[in-house]
């Protein structure tokens, strides 16, 4: 066993955090990818994805409607890169909380450990 998983004993002693670790956990995932969405600039694909998102249509030869969609919707609402990613960052967040909810981790701090092991590799593509 993993020392600190045992039951009744918890590495963090703050009763908050042990109350609420998933909020905290999730609310800082959401907040770093919005503030990556704003201040990184647009990758080639997502500049030929905005594009495209000026001229909606029910499909594009590599890509379903809906991404565009997503990009329009983000793009009314901040006309910079955030909005380019806006959606995309709240669906990212859900996709990871729907993900936990399906498995079941047993040790959450394994399961959080992996997903920032996925952020990581994430950072490797942009530089």
């Amino acid at each position: 066993m993993i020392v600190g998983t045992e039951p009744g004993n918890s590495v963090c002693k703050n009763p908050f955090i042990q109350k609420y670790h998933r909020a905290i956990f999730y609310t800082a995932w959401l907040l770093l990818a919005l503030i990556q969405s704003r201040y990184t600039e647009l990758l080639d694909d997502e500049a030929y994805y905005w594009v495209y998102s000026h001229f909606l249509d029910w499909g594009y030869f590599d890509h379903p409607p809906l991404t565009a969609l997503l990009i329009k919707a983000g793009y009314l609402l901040f006309k910079n890169e955030l909005g380019v990613r806006l959606f995309f960052a709240f669906l990212a967040t859900g996709f990871i909380f729907i993900v936990e909810r399906l498995i079941n981790p047993s040790n959450l701090r394994l399961f959080y450990a992996i997903v920032l092991s996925v952020a990581f590799l994430q950072l490797g593509m942009v530089w």
